[in-house]
């Protein structure tokens, strides 16, 4: 039975989004058929991009994001000579909405790279000290270039990002690296080894709409939760500071179902009840994520 709306219903909901979603929200359901707390289906493809030393594409509903690993060999920083590091550039192309504004990235796509490379150290999902190589010559580390692209937009980018950064970092593989003639490095013979990750933190996204709590929104859920378009800070619309007003909050789960933070912009404070159950959310979901990134 297809939960397509009616011509009637579809101008409704555009016309009046917020009374059009009360309807649904009222009996717990969403318009394309999901309960409040069930996300879209996930996909992840590895290897995406075969000039790259780790990728990974994920999908999540319409949502879908491009990630890539880039390895360099560098000089270590003086004050860090026993570390590596990883550097998380997040973009939205101008193929993932018509209302992306070309250009230089926005406030608000910095913002979300800053996010997602503080969890990734926070966790420690790749120990800056593995990124030394060792056999290379005094004070020479890898710097691993994570870019995210998304290339087709429809709410929670910030979930498929983590996802894809994830997987495209578990599909990385680094050449195995010795000191050569006039102490330049060589690539051995050896085959390149995996990177080996610690923790796969997994991030769940939730909007309040109204007093309802609603996992993995689309764009159009995430605009309703909260005073403004959160959506239009993210393509290019408008500032950063336009989307503190929102009720839209990202719950982090690390291994053992440890909460590892929560992420929320601004807005209104959520009620006891309503923290229990986006981390109740966030638990489950991320037992399914990290099934998916082993069984890919």
């Amino acid at each position: 039975m297809s939960t397509a709306p009616s011509d009637a219903a579809a101008a409704f909901s555009k016309v009046h989004p917020r009374e059009y979603y009360e309807r649904f929200l009222a009996k717990r359901v969403r318009p394309d058929g999901r309960g409040l707390s069930d996300t879209r289906p996930t996909s992840i493809t590895r290897g995406a991009v075969g000039s790259a030393d780790g990728s990974a594409m994920v999908k999540l509903g319409s949502t879908t994001v491009m990630g890539t690993v880039r390895a360099e060999v560098t000089s270590a920083a003086a004050d860090t000579p026993n570390a590596g590091r990883l550097a998380v550039n997040f973009a939205v192309t101008a193929l993932a909405s018509p209302a992306v504004r070309p250009g230089r990235p926005n406030d608000a796509a910095a913002a979300m790279s800053h996010t997602l490379e503080r969890i990734i150290a926070s966790n420690e999902v790749v120990k800056v000290e593995d990124l030394v190589i060792s056999d290379a010559g005094e004070g020479q580390v890898w710097v691993l270039f994570c870019d995210l692209y998304c290339l087709d937009y429809d709410g929670n980018a910030m979930d498929a990002a983590l996802i894809a950064l994830l997987a495209s970092l578990q599909d990385t593989k680094l050449p195995v690296l010795e000191a050569g003639p006039a102490d330049q490095l060589v690539v051995s013979a050896a085959p390149p080894r995996p990177l080996v990750l610690n923790h796969t933190p997994v991030a769940l996204t939730l909007a309040v709409i109204d007093t309802h709590i609603v996992a993995d929104p689309t764009q159009q859920e995430e605009s309703l939760g909260g005073s403004v378009d959160v959506d239009a800070a993210l393509l290019g619309g408008s500032s950063l500071e336009a989307a503190c007003t929102s009720d839209n909050l990202s719950v982090v789960i690390g291994d053992n179902d440890a909460l590892c933070g929560i992420y929320k912009p601004g807005g209104t404070p959520l009620s006891d009840d309503q923290l229990r159950e986006s981390v109740e959310l966030a638990r489950a979901r991320a037992q399914q994520v990290r099934k998916m990134l082993d069984d890919s």
